[in-house]
């Protein structure tokens, strides 16, 4: 009588057979993939363009004081010691803490603000955690700003940024504002994506561009 099907042990070398094939062409693969990470990136470079342009553009939120002479006490972001004037907010907004605040009103939520070593850290609905350094400011850059486009991974290859030479698989991302709303990407993968933002390169092909960067 002829065999019908498979035994188990045929089965097993099958899969055996099918694994081996998936560990070598997969990482291939991976690296033809869009990157996942460019869109929320990109996102996150518009929805702060956005929310920086709204908010210094809002006299009601940041405004020059003067002094008695005339001359400005501060410019931009550098007058985060004005309190917000009543009725823009839901509670006085003013020092280190006023421009993320007033950010964090302007965008879905899904965790409040809280405090995390000195930082405002928040995360938006759609999946973007946010950290805001309002204690180590410099004088060229008055804000700098983290984000996380991957927070809810436990991979240890993740957290990390394309600066680190042994991250594979970057996620935290790094912005700069000065006082008048000029925003600059820190990371060379994040320049690389802003390169081309409406583009669907694939994770190689933004990585040699960033490589590209490095090199200048």
């Amino acid at each position: 009588m002829q065999k019908k099907g498979f035994t188990l042990q045929e089965l097993l070398v099958t899969l055996g057979i099918i694994g081996i094939v998936a560990a070598i062409v997969a990482p291939g693969v991976v690296g033809l993939l869009p990157d996942k990470e460019k869109s929320m990136y990109v996102k996150a470079y518009s929805t702060l363009t956005t929310g920086v342009s709204e908010i210094l553009g809002d006299p009601g939120l940041y405004y020059t004081e003067y002094s008695a002479t005339g001359e400005p006490n501060c410019s931009g972001m550098g007058c985060d010691g004005t309190p917000v004037i009543e009725p823009y907010n839901n509670g006085t907004y003013s020092g280190t803490n006023k421009f993320p605040r007033l950010f964090a009103e302007r965008i879905n939520l899904s965790v409040e603000p809280f405090m995390r070593g000195g930082n405002v850290v928040f995360r938006s609905a759609d999946g973007i955690e946010w950290e805001f350094d309002v204690t180590n400011r410099g004088a060229e850059f008055e804000t700098e700003v983290t984000i996380d486009v991957n927070p809810d991974s436990e991979n240890d290859n993740n957290k990390c940024t394309y600066a680190n030479p042994a991250c594979r698989n970057p996620d935290l991302f790094v912005f700069r504002i000065d006082n008048d709303g000029g925003i600059v990407a820190v990371d060379r993968l994040g320049q690389a994506f802003l390169q081309n933002p409406t583009s669907l390169n694939t994770v190689k092909d933004d990585k040699d561009v960033a490589n590209g960067l490095n090199e200048q």
